[in-house]
Formats: structure tokens, C-alpha cells, sequence
């Protein structure tokens, strides 16, 4: 298995957030191979402007079963995109075959391929904490292409989250996932 995966967004979206936590459940939360003692490999790069909140943002993972010798991203498998901003910096670096999770709500535009409207910002103002948006997002990426099942994601989100988050963590998770999948029943 060899995946890349790219968060876009605006600063304050937690793009960073999100590939930190999908690189470390690659490499300590998956199950190891026989043939693999130090199970997957994963490597985690991101960039963002010098403002802390409204800057875009993006935040690059590869994920392989063998060593990764190079660490950027040219062109992702998965490509998840938060706001308009980041659609508008980060839609050109896509193939006919990347999968894009958009945010239905906050990117307006439509990809040049396939893919998937996700209301992550909506879920999160229901829960009433917009700062779970990205985890909506992982549990979509979860439910859309089963890169690591949503258990062990759960664990790892639920271990890398402040203290007394963990249900709001958990219901964002399940209901990225829930939403992903109806998407991808009906396709």
C-alpha cells in the first residue's frame, strides 16, 4: 500500500491537526504485519501562511507499507478541502483519480473529477464545537476509502485530543464515517 493524503483549509481548521493524527495511527496504531516489525510507515509535512487563523493551510501524509524515501506530495490520492480559499490554492494538484472530500457548506466550487460533498462544518456547529470539522473529515476519508479502519482512527483521535472532548471526538468521527458511507452507497 502506497497512499498520500492532503488537508487543506483555512488556518483554524485544523488541517494540521488532522494529517498529524492519520501519520501517527499509520505508524503506532495499525496493526503490525508478520513480515513488518515496525508496522506501516508514515511521514507528515505541512505549510500554512505566517497568520495563525485565515491563512490556508495544508498538511501532506503518505502512508506506505515500505520505506518512504521521498517526503512531499505531488499529486494526492485523497485530497480533503475545507474552505474556498484552499480549493482555489490546492484543485489544481489533483489527477483524474484522486478522491476529493469537499466540505459542503464552505467550498462552493465543483472538482474537475469525482467527488464527495461532505457537511463537516455543519456537523460540527450541531455538535456545537466547529473546531471538529477535521474529524468529521478523517471519519469521512475512513468511511470513503477504508485506508485504516475507524476503531483504531478512534483510538488514536481519542489518545490526541484535550481531556473531556473525547464523546464530542467520537460522535464527529461516527458521523463523518456514517455520512461517507450513504455517499458512496449511492455512487
Amino acid at each position: 500500500m502506497n497512499m498520500s493524503i492532503r488537508f487543506t483549509g483555512s488556518g483554524g481548521q485544523g488541517a494540521i491537526f488532522a494529517g498529524i493524527v492519520l501519520a501517527k495511527t499509520a505508524v503506532l496504531y495499525e496493526e503490525r504485519h508478520a513480515t513488518q516489525k515496525d508496522g506501516k510507515f508514515a511521514i507528515q509535512t505541512q505549510s500554512y501562511g505566517p497568520e495563525v487563523r485565515g491563512s490556508v493551510s495544508k498538511s501532506d501524509v503518505k502512508i506506505s507499507d515500505e520505506k518512504i524515501y521521498y517526503p512531499y506530495v505531488d499529486i494526492p490520492d485523497i485530497l480533503v478541502v475545507m474552505s474556498e480559499q484552499a480549493y482555489k490554492k490546492y484543485s489544481n494538484e489533483i489527477s483524474k483519480d484522486t478522491i476529493v472530500l469537499i466540505d459542503k457548506d464552505l467550498v462552493k466550487s465543483k472538482p474537475r473529477t469525482a467527488y464527495y460533498k461532505i457537511p463537516a462544518n455543519r456537523i460540527a456547529k450541531e455538535l456545537h464545537k466547529e473546531v471538529v470539522a477535521n474529524v468529521v473529515m478523517i471519519g469521512a476519508i475512513c468511511g470513503i476509502t477504508q485506508i485504516i479502519s475507524k476503531e483504531v482512527i478512534e483510538r488514536a483521535i481519542l489518545d490526541n485530543v484535550p481531556k473531556g472532548s473525547e464523546d464530542m471526538n467520537r460522535t464527529a468521527l461516527q458521523k463523518g464515517y456514517e455520512v461517507a458511507r450513504k455517499l458512496k452507497g449511492s455512487k
